[in-house]
This record gives structure tokens, sequence and C-alpha cells, in this order.
């Protein structure tokens, strides 16, 4: 597919690898805890009972649906959860490799093996490696995605874009972001149709050259990936959900006066208690009881909190706009919380990403006009979850998904200031694919 430095990239691949098992094996016990209980969804699957929540067994949609079928694949082969945990660990090599492959065909030539590196050690994915969660399995998806997307698309033809769609389907299945990614997507092929029309010369630089034929191959590609899933939705739930029906509750959780006096109204690094968080959620339950919500009733409770979310948003808006920037600096914190980590592991983890975002801000602040739209995928990627979550529930794992993104970014603007003879060739760069 690609024409690997062979030694090198098989270095940082086996890097990678030998990390993810360190921190497999120092803390595989969190691979018993269930918080979002993926694993209970996967169990019930392989019982027969379909796709329904633990507990109850009722069917649900408050999770998405990819991560518990691969849960459910390794359980039905005899995998326990420390299985799921080996199975993120390899995981680990088609990020690292995926993304060595885009940064290729963005034209980074060495920095590809850069952005591979950083990927490879980068201290999100590798603690997310012994966690029942989507970001290990997200994270490959996104680098999947920008290696599908990743180029020139002037000369696309039907099934490249429609490939695309299909991935960033598979990647809505995983979380559901990633609708924002492909409405952004979509919505930069729009305002190209528009600049093309008003003879904006300077935006058609920065922006995809993609047809309408194009962008409707896209779209149906991640409306025929989705399809079964808002199919189901409908016949089992009575409603078409294309994502989940947790959105509320996301929403919920960092727009709400609990939150705003915990954490909003005091000084920077404070968090939300366990014990106050308990005591907010019993609350919630109370308040839907009197409101007549029943518990299994997963849609009329999404809506619930959806309005009560933006009650209070619209109640105080001084105070929404404080919580959205703290969720925001949540996101793109340089460090875990004080008390998370020991402090001498902060220090590293927030040095290691203060060299990254340096690096993608000079990458993003020299970019020639006419290379915006071969890193639009990347572009689309981050701006997409960060409109998300300034909005919904944020935290630095949250942004884990975008890794690949941020070290292709990084890798250019560091390789930019390393040989800017060669960063200027990038525009000339042919496909290696």
């Amino acid at each position: 597919m690609i024409r690997f430095a062979h030694s090198k990239l098989a270095g940082i691949v086996l890097l990678a690898l030998v990390l993810r098992g360190a921190v497999l094996w120092r803390t595989a016990s969190m691979l018993d805890d269930d918080v979002d209980q993926y694993r209970g969804i996967a169990l019930n699957l392989i019982a027969g009972r379909g796709y329904a929540g633990p507990g109850d067994n009722l069917p649900t949609a408050f999770r998405p649906p990819l991560y518990p079928l691969l849960l459910a694949s390794v359980f039905a082969l005899g995998g326990s959860s420390f299985s799921a945990g080996l199975v993120q660990m390899l995981i680990g090599a088609p990020t690292v490799l995926l993304t060595y492959a885009a940064g290729r065909r963005l034209g980074l030539h060495r920095g590809a093996g850069l952005a591979a590196l950083l990927v490879a050690i980068d201290p999100l994915l590798l603690h997310n490696t012994s966690l029942i969660m989507t970001e290990t399995l997200a994270a490959c998806l996104s680098a999947g995605w920008l290696y599908l997307a990743a180029g020139d698309d002037r000369a696309a033809n039907f099934r490249r874009p429609l490939a695309i769609g299909v991935v960033l389907g598979v990647c809505c299945l995983c979380r559901p972001t990633y609708v924002a990614v492909g409405a952004l997507t979509v919505s930069s092929t729009g305002m190209a149709w528009l600049a093309r029309r008003l003879g904006w010369s300077g935006a058609l630089q920065m922006l995809p050259g993609s047809s309408r034929r194009s962008c409707f191959a896209f779209v149906l590609g991640a409306g025929l990936t989705l399809g079964p899933w808002v199919v189901r939705n409908a016949v089992v739930l009575g409603a078409p959900i294309a994502t989940t029906t947790h959105g509320g509750y996301t929403l919920l959780l960092g727009h709400n006066p609990v939150y705003y006096a915990e954490v909003v109204d005091r000084p920077w690094g404070a968090v939300w208690g366990r014990d106050s968080l308990v005591q907010w959620q019993t609350s919630l339950e109370v308040e839907l009881a009197r409101d007549r919500v029943a518990p299994h009733d997963e849609l009329a409770r999404d809506r619930w909190m959806y309005c009560r979310a933006w009650r209070t948003i619209r109640s105080n808006p001084a105070h929404a706009i404080r919580s959205s920037l703290t969720l925001l600096g949540r996101l793109w914190n340089l460090a875990p919380l004080a008390g998370s980590v020991p402090t001498v592991a902060r220090w590293a983890i927030g040095g290691f990403y203060m060299a990254v975002f340096a690096g993608m801000l000079s990458g993003l602040l020299r970019m020639p006009a006419r290379e915006c739209r071969r890193w639009q995928p990347a572009l689309c990627l981050i701006v997409g979850f960060t409109l998300v979550h300034t909005v919904y529930w944020a935290d630095m794992r949250m942004r884990a998904p975008l890794v690949p993104a941020l070290a292709l970014l990084a890798a250019r603007g560091i390789q930019n200031r390393s040989s800017p003879r060669e960063a200027a060739g990038t525009d000339s760069e042919t496909h290696d694919a």
C-alpha cells in the first residue's frame, strides 16, 4: 500500500505495542470496570437478548453500537476483559500505520514517521488501552478516515467519496461526535460551491474542490452505514435515532446548577466531587419520577434532560458561557487535573502536549492557503469535536480520537522548522498509494 521506511516504521510499531503492553500489565484491573456499560451490552448480545442494557435487559440506544459489537466478538470467542485489553493493545499498530500512511498522502515525507511516533507514545492513547471505552477504537478509525480522505480531492471519482462516507459512518457508530465532522465536511463543500459561483478565487484555494456528485456520494456512504442502526431504533424504540439517547444527559452534565457551583464558580482545576455527583444523579431520578418519566423510557428521559439543560442555559446565559469555556479548557488541557496522577507524571504529560500543540499551531499558522484543502479532513475532525465538546461534557479523554490529526499537524509544523525546503515541496508531492 505504501512505500514504508521498513526498519524505522517497524520500530515505531513495536514501540507502540510494547508501551501499550506495559500499561496493560500495570493497570489490567481497570478492565474490570464497566462505567459506560459497554461490557454489559456485549454480554447481552452474546446471551441472545439483543442490544439491551444490563440490569433491566431492555432494548437500548444509550450507547453507540460499534464498540459493544467488538467486545461481543471477543467474548464470543471465549475472551475475557483482559482479552479485550489485548485487542486494544493490538489496535495501536494499525493506528500508527494509518497515521503514517495519511502523513505520506499529505506530503509529510519524513514527517510522517514523526507523526507515527507521536501516536505511538501519546499518553492519552496509552492510558485508554486499559479502559473499556471507545477511545482506542475511535483513534484508529480517525487515522483510517484521515488516510482515506486526506490529500487533493480534485480528481476524486464517485467510489472514493462513497468509501470516505462509509468510513465516517462507521466512525459515527463508534462515537456520535463524528456527525459534526460529517456536517462540517458537507458544509465546506457547499461553501466551495458558493465561492465558485461568486468568483472568490482566494477562498477556492482553501476549500475542497468536491463536486455535488462527490458530496452526494459521501452522504450516501454515511447514510448507508448508519441506516441499519436508524432502522433498528425506529422499529425497536419507536424513533429513527441516528446517534444515541445519551445526548441529553451529557448536555445536562455540563449545564446544571450543581456543576456550576462545584466547578465553574471555583478556581481552575476544581473537580466535581464523587459524592456531590451521586447526589445530583439521585436527585435527577427523583425529579424524573415526579414528572412521571419512566426509568425504562430512554426517549422520554433524553427529551426531559435536553429540556432541563436548555432551560438552565437560557435562564443563566453568563454561567452557560463560562461553563462552555470550562469544558473547552478541559478538552484541550495540557495535563490531567491535580490529584488524578502523580505530579511527575503530570509534568511529563504536560510537557509532551505542550510540544505537540506548539508544533500543531506552527503547522497551522504557516500553512499556505493552497494547502488547506489537502488538510481539510484533519481540520474538520478537530473543529467538529471541539464544537461539540464546547457544549456537551468534556475532559482530556474526549480528545483521544483527535490524536492522529494532532500528530500529523504537529509533524508538519516541526518539519517546516527543521527542513523548510522539504516542507515547501509538499505541494508537488505525489501520493504513494
